[in-house]
């Protein structure tokens, strides 16, 4: 009898209650493992978000900085040193002559009264801008000068600010573009891998032209894949310029 209880007592864990054991570990473990992994991925995602908007911000502030600096062009001393313009002067040296035509209308300072250009020397040193009539007023350096289409530019989405904006931002004129993508910025390496800045400039369909507005996106890679994009931000830029238009 006591022979007996003894040998019941020293049975072990069965063939099935082990498989079973075994199993619960390995669902156990696989579990964990998924979760671990689950939790590296989220991870690497939240530093790619973080990353990328970081980049964005950054391109962003370049392109704040530029509109702010965005600037009319102003008289500038003449090349014999007088420092201010006659009233009876018709000849403006000034900082530039980028968008002042020929034909077109100007406005100097506060002054009420439009200029018609005459004729525009870009390879004079400072460049210069002739008007078919006087001043009438005396002007010192520094002074602003506006081109009118420049403020109004009727249908013409590409003489308005938010055109020169653009232009001063890519480094190109893309006049002719209503929609003009950078996808050059793809130099970008974080979690070990490169990613691609696109940056879409698009003229707000809205006369005078002013407001410039960008889409920013950012995918993985070399190159831009729209299906894969991490992070992307839209917004409008306002050149400082045109905040000093006449109207």
């Amino acid at each position: 009898m006591f022979k007996a209880k003894l040998l019941k007592q020293e049975q072990g864990f069965t063939i099935i209650e082990v498989l079973i054991a075994i199993l619960i570990a390995i669902v156990f473990v696989t579990v964990a493992m998924q979760m671990m992994v689950m939790a590296a991925m989220f991870k690497v995602r939240a530093q790619e978000s973080v990353e990328a908007t970081a980049w964005i911000q950054e391109d962003l502030e370049n392109v704040k900085y530029q509109a702010a600096n965005y600037q009319y062009a102003q008289l500038k001393d003449e090349a014999s040193g007088d420092d201010k313009h006659e009233f009876t002067d018709t000849i403006l040296h000034v900082s530039s002559v980028d968008n002042f035509s020929v034909g077109n209308n100007l406005i100097i300072g506060n002054d009420s009264n439009n200029h018609i250009i005459q004729s525009v020397d870009s390879t004079a040193s400072p460049p210069t801008i002739t008007l078919t009539t006087a001043l009438g007023t005396d002007w010192s350096t520094n002074t602003p000068v506006v081109a009118i289409t420049k403020c109004n530019p009727g249908t013409d989405k590409s003489a308005g600010f938010a055109d020169g904006l653009r232009d001063l931002v890519s480094g190109t004129n893309e006049t002719a573009d209503s929609n003009y993508v950078d996808e050059t910025r793809n130099s970008k390496l974080f979690t070990n891998k490169s990613y691609t800045l696109r940056r879409t400039t698009t003229i707000h369909d809205i006369s005078p032209y002013r407001v410039l507005e960008i889409k920013y996106e950012v995918s993985p890679g070399s190159t831009f894949n729209s299906t894969k994009v991490i992070a992307s931000f839209n917004t409008e830029v306002i050149p400082n310029a045109a905040l000093q238009c006449p109207n």
